[in-house]
């Protein structure tokens, strides 16, 4: 249990190390700035309810942000190691194979989690300021949140698993092409 601690926090440090994952983080919060924004409007092509709006971004980042960076994270953090040749180094340590795959799984749950949830506390914030306490229920919103940890999971359990096939099949194509077999 400790290794696989030490391997998701490895691999947590290896995604907040790249740019492009803070990247996709300010863009999924400037969308959600921007969509409160163009919600003040009263006439514009897309109005948005404040009480509502927190939901509406939770269904966004379900819907278009988690699956987009699951499938992304899992092939960055597979296939660059394979590329690398920092996968078979990692397998000499005393870390199972099993302790290295969820340790990547639980960190690209983290990831997306931290992005849902930094998505939904700023449309929540939006929707308290346009709104007032009144009118918005702050709990209700925070466990729809929590709630949704289940598809997210699910989803991208299902990205990893992909991925780690199609990586595993497309390294063994060239080696069986060098040997002979194909």
């Amino acid at each position: 249990m400790n290794t696989l601690c030490i391997c998701s926090k490895n691999e947590i440090y290896k995604i907040f190390q790249r740019k492009k994952y803070w990247i996709i983080l300010t863009v999924t919060l400037g969308i959600t700035v921007c969509g409160a924004l163009i919600g003040l409007i009263s006439n514009s092509i897309v109005s948005f309810s404040s009480q509502n709006y927190p939901y509406a971004i939770l269904s966004l980042c379900c819907y278009v942000f988690v699956p987009f960076t699951a499938l992304m994270l899992s092939s960055d953090l597979i296939s660059s190691e394979c590329e690398r040749n920092e996968l078979r180094f990692l397998l000499t340590k005393h870390a199972s194979r099993t302790e290295l795959l969820f340790g990547k799984l639980a960190a690209i749950m983290v990831y997306e989690f931290f992005l849902t949830a930094a998505n939904v506390i700023a449309a929540l914030i939006f929707s308290l300021i346009f709104s007032g306490f009144t009118s918005v229920n702050i709990f209700a919103v925070l466990m729809s949140v929590v709630i949704t940890v289940i598809p997210i999971a699910a989803f991208v359990s299902f990205a990893f698993v992909a991925i780690t096939v199609v990586v595993s099949i497309s390294s063994a194509i060239p080696f069986a092409k060098c040997t002979g077999i194909i």
